[in-house]
């Protein structure tokens, strides 16, 4: 046991040694792995979870991100990292039964059956996927029988480890928020537990163990209904991938398929209730942005002036209109 625990220890010091001894070269600070720890533990853990979770990179979540630097006067990644954990920890504290139900959210969205995006929207990219008619198996199975497969390996004092491991992957979704790209890592021991259920229901079958199958696949069906309930179900905003599309068809060059997304978007997100203004000044911007590009600059300027109209404290209406006078 001491053996494997020395060469466990020495794995992850290995690992992760390298990247804490630059971060105190860099940032003069014994930063563990990443300064990005306190802002994602916030993110997971404040009253307004369902915005914040899902901020997609553009004017919204740079508000966010500079927040400690106009509240606090900080810069420093160390400093902003400790403002970000004293915000979350202030939460937590302040309002205990909140957060209570916010962790049991969290756990609902962990068993969810269905892909939980962050700044991207796997429903939409599967849509145009060559991979879209592929019969995958299903996450509420792999969940549901998974979970039950635990249970009846550990009272039969098997695979506690698989089992600790399991949870261990899982637990960063509790901690902080959950996405697809932080639940996937523990799917591959579920699935190995899955495999097992269905052997053991398998073999109880052909024992005639009645009573050990219906327990088995009752505690399965409940989990599944879990799964498939989705409680608090946190799909990406209808807008959101096609003004992605029109900053990367931007990007390229394709300014004429950038306001066809922009406009679409901008469309989507006012027949929103309630009105999300941050995001359709943000659409304004960007598509006034497009329209100063290609020359439109009339049209520029009714775009610009109608998102400082929409969010008087849009900072990028104002940039943009005195680049456009200028």
């Amino acid at each position: 046991g001491l053996v494997r625990a020395a060469i466990f220890v020495v794995v992850i010091v290995a690992t992760v040694l390298p990247c804490t001894l630059r971060n105190l070269v860099a940032g003069r600070h014994p930063t563990l792995i990443s300064a990005n720890g306190g802002l994602n533990f916030y993110i997971g853990n404040n009253p307004d979870y369902d915005r914040n979770v899902y901020l997609p990179p553009g004017y919204a979540f740079e508000e966010l991100y500079d927040e400690p630097r106009r509240i606090a006067g900080v810069s420093s990644f160390v400093d902003r990292d400790r403002y970000w954990y004293g915000k979350a920890f202030a939460f937590i504290l302040a309002h205990p039964g909140q957060e209570v139900f916010l962790l049991l959210k969290k756990l609902g969205l962990y068993l969810a059956d269905y892909e939980i995006g962050r700044n991207t929207d796997t429903s939409f990219a599967k849509e145009t996927s060559i991979f879209k008619s592929v019969p995958f198996v299903p996450a509420w199975f792999i969940l549901a029988a998974g979970m039950s497969g635990m249970v009846v390996a550990l009272r039969q004092r098997r695979a506690a480890s698989l089992a600790a491991l399991g949870a261990l992957l899982a637990l960063p979704c509790l901690i902080f928020f959950v996405t697809d790209r932080y639940r996937l890592p523990s799917m591959g021991v579920w699935a190995v537990f899955a495999g097992f259920f269905v052997i053991t229901i398998a073999r109880a079958i052909g024992k005639r163990a009645w009573r050990t199958v219906v327990v088995a696949m009752a505690g399965a069906a409940g989990l599944a209904i879990v799964s498939n309930a989705n409680l608090f179900v946190m799909r990406n905003p209808a807008y959101r991938p096609h003004l992605v599309l029109g900053f990367v068809y931007e990007a390229q060059g394709k300014i004429d398929r950038a306001l066809q997304e922009y406009s679409t978007a901008l469309r989507l997100v006012q027949s929103l209730q309630p009105r999300d203004i941050k995001a359709e000044a943000e659409i304004l911007c960007r598509r006034g942005n497009a329209q100063m590009t290609a020359g439109h600059l009339e049209e520029a300027r009714r775009d610009f002036e109608q998102a400082a109209a929409v969010d008087p404290s849009s900072g990028p209406a104002y940039s943009y209109l005195g680049s456009l006078f200028a």
